[in-house]
């Protein structure tokens, strides 16, 4: 199902996303790329967006991969709003 509906650029139920979300954490990481990728040109777009979660107790907080296709060469672009590189703390 989960692999088929990558192949196909289907959307994931809910029930997939959870099966996605709960697996090991390399596996969820290659779905979650692959299906970004996948939606991304079944829908013609040039770029995905993948949220990532983050909790340090801090306010604002809003993480991302962005994933920009440029002719055949792909573009990955981390954004943190609170990036600043004197903090103790990153995602990266």
């Amino acid at each position: 199902g989960i692999e088929r509906k990558i192949q196909n650029g289907q959307r994931w139920s809910l029930r997939e996303k959870v099966a996605v979300h709960t697996a090991q954490h390399p596996e969820t990481v290659r779905y979650v790329v692959a299906y970004a990728v996948a939606r991304a040109k079944a829908e013609q777009r040039d770029a995905a967006w993948i949220s990532l979660g983050m909790d340090t107790g801090a306010a604002g907080h809003a993480n991302g991969v962005i994933l920009h296709r440029t002719g055949n060469a792909v573009s990955v672009w981390i954004y943190d709003p609170n990036f600043d590189p004197n903090q103790s703390h990153w995602v990266h």
